[in-house]
């Protein structure tokens, strides 16, 4: 009979994401020829791994620092070792930058559009704590823009929430105040 050595059809860190903003990740893998035995490294030799009892989704810990980690996989049986595998997956634990420039405040006008920088790539979501309105920011590079409407009389905090591609998320806030009283 012919031994047949462990093939790894599918590697994915995470599920396939391509960041985490943890060094914890599950390593999903899909494999034929009932592996007994799993190891994992980010050194395509191995260095400081060892076998470790199989698992469709075992935890993984990348090594600390942001950027792009590679994780090179491979499992065995009685048979033997399969090929080695890999994934790909960028660590960034790092909130994005967002600012919020100076607003006009006190101003008599229900509608302002408010403006600032943010890290590129990012989304930039703006929220009020009135019944002014709430949305998406329009993002163009590192700056973005958002106009608010039907500011309410007195004091409008404004909080700008900027949420980079890999989740991790960075806060501005301002206040607004209209005065729509004439002077006496």
């Amino acid at each position: 009979t012919l031994k047949e050595l462990p093939v790894v059809s599918t590697l994915q860190i995470n599920n396939g994401a391509g960041y985490t903003t943890g060094s914890g990740v599950t390593l999903n893998n899909t494999t034929i020829e009932n592996p007994t035995h799993y190891m994992a490294s980010e050194s395509v030799g191995f260095i400081d791994a060892g076998w470790q009892i199989y698992a469709t989704a075992p935890s993984f810990s990348l090594s600390t620092g942001d950027g792009a980690k590679t994780v090179y996989f491979k499992v065995k049986n009685a048979n033997g070792e399969s090929a080695v595998v890999s994934d790909a997956i960028t660590l960034d634990t790092t909130a994005p930058t967002v600012s919020l420039n100076v607003v006009t405040s006190p101003t008599n006008v229900a509608n302002q559009t408010i403006t600032g920088t943010v890290e590129a790539g990012s989304m930039v979501s703006v929220a009020t704590n009135t019944a002014a309105s709430d949305g998406a920011a329009t993002v163009s590079g590192t700056s973005w823009s958002y106009t608010i409407t039907g500011l309410v009389a007195g004091a409008n905090g404004v909080t700008v929430t900027a949420t980079d591609a890999a989740g991790n998320t960075a806060t501005a806030t301002d206040s607004v105040t209209l005065d729509t009283a004439a002077p006496t």
